[in-house]
């Protein structure tokens, strides 16, 4: 592994791959929705199991919240390495030449 190799944080990521015209339309649409979708629900008054019953209440509102940021962060996986030369590492390489 190359020396200039660094992580950035996973807002970045989202950043890059807003930015990186390789990227899929599907990839982009997955983590946009999948983190609004979970914030709306964790604000929404309409829950599965409602936010007045203590600790159950809360637990669908974590689930939601947890299912989005693994989704996230299984989409973003790639776009979290980089290298100050601004190349994204071998797998994002190989999607751009193929």
């Amino acid at each position: 592994m190359s020396k200039h190799i660094k992580d950035v944080g996973y807002f970045q990521a989202y950043l890059r791959l807003l930015k990186d015209p390789a990227a899929s339309f599907g990839a982009k649409a997955v983590v946009t929705v999948s983190v609004l979708a979970s914030v709306a629900y964790t604000l929404s008054p309409v829950d599965f199991i409602p936010d007045f019953i203590p600790v159950l209440g809360w637990l669908d509102d974590i689930g939601f919240l947890t299912l989005a940021g693994l989704v996230a962060a299984w989409v973003l996986r790639k776009y979290k390495h980089t290298d100050d030369r601004n190349v994204v590492n071998a797998e994002v390489i190989e999607v751009k030449r193929g």
